[in-house]
């Protein structure tokens, strides 16, 4: 019989700012002070005499009719005393003092058991990152077991999320006394399906759980722990599998491509600029552009040359999920294009597919197609020669295919996309693609040859697991944005590298999230935290993750600010690459794009970076 055992039961871990209010609920106390404060002044031994109250209290009491500016204080040579003011005598006469509320937003953080539903702060909780499962699984044997209910709490959402604020109104651990939870700021919520709290489980009790109301829960435990033992299923701990059962199903094998570091990738607003000039001159049938974000006033430039590539008889199709940004851009562009009547051959598409996805495809021979992926917002960046991107261009090859793929999946079903789809799916078919024609024996110095593979919603996150994983010497990650996701999806875990392996550890960002609860504070308090991490700021809008000499990923996501999850699987999109020095090459060249003094010499880890 096993009397005591360590469990590791499945949550949800919810960060957010709430919005809340709070006033003061007045007594009698308060009423009778007030009213004796106004016919004349008193010390609060003259007060405490005149009510028959102990000191203390009418001391309390004058705090708070202070704190709403109806008592000042005054103060002379020999004595303080109290006197109501003008807004404070207009209330004596009230049959009872009104409540006065205070709006304000602060940050809530809480996990939602999955077994029993119940919530409770994270102040105290032994929570870990599912990350970080298997290793506890494999280093601590048949001495801890994974709870793995059949029934429990489904994966959140903002709507049920809300259906937890009666419990979470009156637990004290997370709204304070007085205070009011209204609703939550909806977009800083950040929620992990993927955590962990740890437990410790005995004959007597079961310890770890943050909170003492919890008999429900732990009746559910004691109930699966006995069914285990009937079952004689407790020796059975290699179910880690059950962490990554929200992976996403879409996964592309590696594949081995060529590739052209020196003009293939992309890394300033000038070689982004020149890039899309290129292509708008080269392109022979068909552009598609695809991004985040529209600004009509960065676009406006390129309305002339699109007109010349339309002469040479392109179609160029121009998409943005305009759920992110306000649609009276693509209006203007709209009626920009309707003055030129180019309407028929620059298509612009008002799209809802919630994706933060970034790329062109294009045709530039005869079934030849190029596609080009990475963090650059082609329809609102202003391309300055002084911002940092980093983007790659992909020449007819299996990664193509992949990605037109993967297009295909992402465009919602319409008419006019439909025409996009069957242009999309010929290309797929074309016989450069089809049959890889590249060749990598016939490929001329300065082509690579590396290992890539296109990757989406859900996969980042195993990239970093398997980073750690595999990783040697060090890592460094690269985001646009810090947030919410900044400290469970990298601190952590690279936190951990740093401690067991000395993996030089560096997290670069240009700037805090404004929708997040994130503060610059909270940075400060990271960096003394993770002190073994170079945690900085640098100028740049790139989203990079690399490792050792020959592992990176370019992608969309903002590694620090947002969660790798979400219903959409095609919300993120980024690149997997291995091999040809590739992490050097774009770790050296994205800090000299981004500006930062002798990129050239800079290595990963625990070193000082100043941005000029």
């Amino acid at each position: 019989m096993i009397n005591q055992f360590d469990l590791i039961l499945p949550v949800v871990r919810v960060q957010a700012l709430a919005r809340i209010e709070k006033g003061i609920q007045w007594s009698d106390i308060e009423h009778l002070l007030l009213f004796a404060l106004s016919k004349k002044t008193y010390t609060t031994i003259e007060l405490a005499s005149y009510a028959g109250l102990p000191r203390v209290v009418v001391i309390e009491a004058i705090v708070q009719l202070m704190r709403v500016g109806w008592v000042d204080m005054l103060i002379n040579d020999s004595q303080t005393a109290f006197i109501a003011t003008n807004e404070g005598k207009l209330f004596v006469g009230y049959e009872s003092l009104p409540y006065l509320p205070n709006k304000y937003t602060r940050k809530i953080d809480y996990i939602i058991d999955r077994m029993a539903g119940n919530v409770f702060s994270t102040k105290g909780s032994n929570l870990v990152p599912a990350r970080e499962i298997e290793k506890l699984l494999v280093k601590n044997g048949g001495s801890i077991v994974e709870i793995r209910p059949n029934l429990g709490i489904s994966d959140p959402c903002f709507p049920s999320l809300l259906k937890q604020s009666d419990e979470l109104s009156v637990n004290q651990d997370l709204i304070y006394d007085g205070e009011k939870l209204e609703s939550f700021v909806e977009e800083s919520i950040s929620v992990d399906q993927n955590a962990w709290l740890r437990l410790t489980y005995t004959e007597e009790a079961i310890k770890g759980i943050p909170s003492t109301n919890t008999d429900e829960l732990n009746q559910k435990i004691n109930n699966y722990i006995r069914d285990k033992r009937s079952n004689k299923n407790m020796q059975d701990k290699s179910a880690f599998g059950t962490v990554s059962q929200a992976r996403s199903k879409f996964r592309w094998p590696k594949q081995l491509i060529n590739i052209d570091l020196k003009n293939d990738i992309f890394f300033s607003g000038e070689q982004h600029k020149m890039l899309l000039k290129k292509i708008l001159q080269t392109a022979t049938n068909h552009i598609i552009i695809y991004s985040t974000f529209l600004n009509y006033e960065n676009i406006e430039i390129w309305i002339e040359p699109m007109q010349e590539a339309v002469n040479r008889g392109v179609t160029i199709d121009l998409l943005w999920d305009y759920q992110s940004d306000k649609k009276k851009n693509s209006n203007k562009l709209r009626e920009k294009i309707r003055e030129r009547n180019l309407t028929h051959w620059i298509r612009l598409h008002d799209l809802e597919v919630g994706s933060h996805a970034k790329f062109i495809i294009y045709d530039c021979d005869e079934n030849d197609v190029n596609v080009v992926i990475g963090s650059c917002n082609w329809l609102s960046n202003p391309l300055k020669a002084e911002s940092a991107e980093v983007s790659i261009q992909f020449r007819s090859s299996v990664i193509v295919r992949q990605w037109l793929e993967v297009f295909d999946k992402l465009l919602p079903q319409n008419g006019q996309l439909n025409q996009i789809r069957q242009r999309i799916l010929a290309l797929a078919s074309s016989s450069k693609i089809a049959n890889d024609s590249l060749k990598l024996s016939e490929k001329p110095v300065p082509f690579f040859r590396i290992k890539s593979r296109i990757l989406i919603t859900g996969e980042h996150e195993r990239i970093i697991e398997e980073a750690c994983n595999t990783i040697q010497e060090r890592i460094s990650v690269v985001s646009h944005k810090a947030g919410n996701a900044i400290e469970n999806q990298i601190l952590i875990p690279f936190n951990s590298l740093a401690d067991t392996r000395n993996i030089k550890c560096t997290v670069l960002f240009s700037k805090v999230s404004g929708t997040s609860v994130l503060t610059n504070g909270d940075i400060k308090l990271f960096k003394d935290r993770y002190s073994k991490i170079n945690i900085d700021k640098i100028r740049g809008h790139g989203k990079i993750l690399c490792w050792d000499k020959n592992y990176a990923v370019i992608t969309s996501l903002n590694w620090l600010s947002k969660d790798d999850v979400g219903s959409n699987p095609f919300g993120e999109i980024g690149v997997y690459l291995e091999g040809g020095g590739i992490g050097d090459f774009l770790w050296k060249n994205y800090l000299s794009a981004a500006k930062v003094k002798k990129a050239a010499k800079l290595k990963y880890g625990k070193r000082k970076i100043n941005p000029t």
